[in-house]
Formats: structure tokens, sequence, C-alpha cells
């Protein structure tokens, strides 16, 4: 429920592990004893308050191009192009530390 650590250290010490051991309990109690935030996140996990959403965005791919004026037609050549690609994507790599 993405409550704090201190917040879940408490209820797994009063023996309360999962959420519908809680869920039912009053409102008020909760609320003295763990703070507002459960009753939030409760509401939330019920659907009766809305919560945000953050799309993550997944990294744009990784691609490189080798211009060229004629199309590739030997194997040879295929190969030249394969390495000069090759090296270009392992720098830029390297350039973002994620080699």
């Amino acid at each position: 429920m993405r409550l704090p650590e201190n917040v879940t250290t408490k209820l797994r010490q009063l023996g309360l592990e999962q959420i519908t051991d809680f869920i039912r309990m009053p409102r008020p109690m909760l609320r003295r004893r763990f703070g507002q935030q459960i009753l939030t996140r409760i509401d939330q996990a019920c659907g009766g308050e809305p919560e945000p959403l953050s799309y993550i965005q997944p990294p744009a791919p990784y691609e490189e191009r080798l211009p060229c004026l004629e199309p590739i037609m030997t194997a040879t050549g295929v190969n030249i192009a394969l390495e000069r690609l090759l090296e270009a994507m392992c720098e830029r790599l390297q350039a973002e530390g994620t080699a």
C-alpha cells in the first residue's frame, strides 16, 4: 500500500500482516494509531478516493544510422556497415555510462 516503514512496522508488531486484518477496523482508531495516510491508502485501494497515476515512459530505443549513397549489396559491405554501426553504438553507450 506504499505506507511508510514505521507504519508497516507498527502493523506487523500488532499482528496485522494483511490488509484484510485491519481494513474493517474503526477509522478513528486507525487514524489515531497510524495517521491519516493509512486511511487515504485504504480509500485509494478500495476506489473510494482517486489516485493520480504517473505513467512510466519507456526509454527511447537505441538506434544508429549509417548514411549510404548507394544500397549495400555485398556481404563485405554489410559486414563493414555493421562494424561501423556497432562501434558508433558502443561509443554512445560508453558516453552515456550504460556500457
